[in-house]
């Protein structure tokens, strides 16, 4: 298995578990067990549904939301629904509930700020218009329409680089690298972790982790967040041939500094890398549907492709062509004009704490580990 390293993000997210208000299944809809009327919808918050989802004010204060949220104006982002934090007194509940912070210093929980996950998609729209309008093609979403389930699906994903919402998933890791975890998390300090890049450490929400074990938790939440975005297809079509692993080429993959910018909660100290890779299919194969969660670019190297974009026309790929892929944008290639097979190039700039791409298509899961990344050094007995 291949540890893979990621890219950084534009997103910082707050967001809250909700709380959904259990009915006994001999419950009418309009009653609670307790015989009492229930909460109405809009005065519920719905499993999964955070208080930054939560858009108007009178709905942030209805009696069920204002008991975990409260509306506040927070520069620069303006008036908001947020967490109560504050109200929270267990340090573990603090961490796990996204948009809070345990502060070590004084026992308390506080809210943390950043960018929500709306703004993230409202810029990868911006960039979808500006390459568009750069290659002088259709703009696609008048082409296809912006799909709700989309939208949603790419926020979702989103808040799944607040990384102190996730725990390390190490059911994955290959047996020549069982002795990974302990090796990593033994390392105390987050320069020493720094260090320890190549043997597959990476400093994640305040520990140093096995890279992989915390790649692979964004990974299934990532799934889950576009399990109901038809993840089977692009613009609502499946493409034809078949998924297969490609022959990679790493021509480049080195430490580039720290993260430096504010986009991934929990992940200021993971270590920037600058990847260059060279992957080949053979005729009639292709690379599965995925998403990218901090984006990159690919140019079409040797014979030629049709590249699917969700959201952007399908457009024929002869050598020297190359495509912008912003972030959590579902992508593919058809290998019908790839007769002939092709090679591409993919330039990536990668936080370790993130995989590089997320293979959303149920179908092409084996493909994820064989792509983008490096194998620890560390070999295990």
């Amino acid at each position: 298995m291949k540890l893979s390293f990621n890219a950084l993000l534009v997103t910082l997210l707050l967001s809250v578990p909700s709380v959904s208000p259990s009915v006994s299944p001999s419950a009418s809809p309009s009653e609670s067990p307790s015989g009492k009327p229930s909460a109405s919808p809009s005065d519920r918050l719905v499993e999964e549904e955070d208080c930054s989802d939560i858009k108007a004010r009178k709905e942030c204060k209805s009696p069920t939301n204002k008991k975990v949220c409260e509306w506040k104006e927070e520069n620069p982002e303006g008036e908001r629904c947020i967490p109560k934090c504050k109200k929270i007194k267990n340090k573990n509940k603090c961490d796990e509930t996204v948009g809070c912070k345990y502060n070590k210093k004084n026992g308390k929980c506080k809210n943390v700020k950043g960018v929500q996950p709306e703004n993230t998609y409202e810029f990868n729209q911006l960039i979808t218009r500006v390459e568009v309008a750069k290659l002088d093609i259709p703009n696609p979403n008048k082409a296809y329409g912006d799909k709700e389930y989309n939208k949603v699906a790419s926020m979702k994903a989103s808040k799944c680089l607040d990384l102190r919402q996730l725990t390390p998933d190490y059911s994955k890791l290959p047996s020549n690298y069982t002795c990974l975890p302990a090796y990593c998390e033994a390392i105390t300090t987050a320069t020493k972790c720094q260090e320890a890049f190549y043997e597959g450490c990476s400093y994640c929400s305040g520990k140093c982790v096995a890279a992989a074990g915390m790649q692979e938790a964004v990974i299934k939440c990532v799934r889950k967040a576009y399990k109901h975005a038809k993840p089977n297809m692009v613009n609502g079509k499946l493409p034809g041939g078949e998924v297969s692993e490609s022959k990679e080429k790493i021509i480049f993959n080195s430490m580039a500094g720290l993260a430096d910018a504010k986009s991934v909660t929990g992940g200021d100290y993971a270590v920037m890398s600058f990847g260059i890779f060279q992957d080949t299919r053979l005729p009639g194969y292709r690379v599965p549907i995925h998403v990218h969660p901090l984006g990159g670019y690919t140019c079409v190297n040797k014979g030629k492709m049709e590249m699917w974009i969700e959201g952007f026309p399908n457009v024929k790929a002869p050598v020297g062509t190359c495509f912008n892929m912003q972030a959590f944008t579902k992508m593919t290639q058809d290998f019908d004009y790839a007769d002939e097979g092709y090679t591409v190039t993919d330039y990536f700039h990668q936080n370790s704490c993130l995989p590089t791409w997320v293979v959303v298509e149920e179908k092409g899961y084996f493909v994820q580990d064989s792509e983008f990344g490096v194998s620890s050094t560390i070999k295990c007995k």
